[in-house]
């Protein structure tokens, strides 16, 4: 009788785990640049692109990553000044791209937050907007290592602004040597 309940104990336990195998989300791909020195885990294999933008300081070349799944859009990019800005220099440069994302969205600063990486100086942005009457999210972190900008960018519902996967992708990222 034993044997019996250990058996149907047995198999309803491996069914449950493959169904939840199954209903599990796919692996997040791990994106590595040895160019742009960073390490960091997105929800699909990325989209990669290179472009010149036109800055206060001249033409820069961005290199960007992009990826999305059921939550939202995923954005990694980077870009070296032609110079490393002082110290005294770093946070008006953060203060220039933080209004830059804003105004090229076209979004509302919510909240802002200086924070660090490895030491380094970055920004934690939360901005919205409105478009067709629905309220779009855009979550954002930025790092100033030395001359290179690294930018991580997520746009969201409403709804799905406070998934984990946002900090999944945030706190992922890794500088590399």
């Amino acid at each position: 009788m034993h044997r019996k309940i250990y058996s149907i104990t047995l198999v309803t336990a491996l069914c449950a785990s493959f169904a939840l195998a199954v209903q599990q989300p796919p692996e997040w791909v791990k994106v590595a640049s040895t160019e742009g020195r960073f390490t960091a885990v997105m929800p699909s294999t990325p989209e990669k692109g290179v472009r010149d933008v036109d800055t206060a300081v001249g033409k820069l070349q961005l290199h960007s990553f992009g990826s999305s799944n059921s939550t939202g859009q995923y954005m990694l990019s980077y870009a070296d000044y032609p110079n490393e800005p002082t110290a005294a220099q770093q946070e008006p440069v953060l203060d220039g791209v933080r209004g830059g994302v804003l105004k090229g969205l076209k979004a509302e600063l919510v909240t802002e937050t200086r924070v660090t990486l490895k030491g380094y100086p970055g920004r934690e942005l939360r901005a919205v907007k409105v478009t067709e009457g629905n309220e779009v999210v855009f979550s954002w972190k930025m790092f100033l290592v030395g001359k290179r900008l690294y930018q991580m960018g997520v746009v969201t519902t409403k709804a799905d602004s406070q998934s984990p996967d946002i900090q999944k992708f945030f706190t992922s990222f890794q500088l590399v040597n």
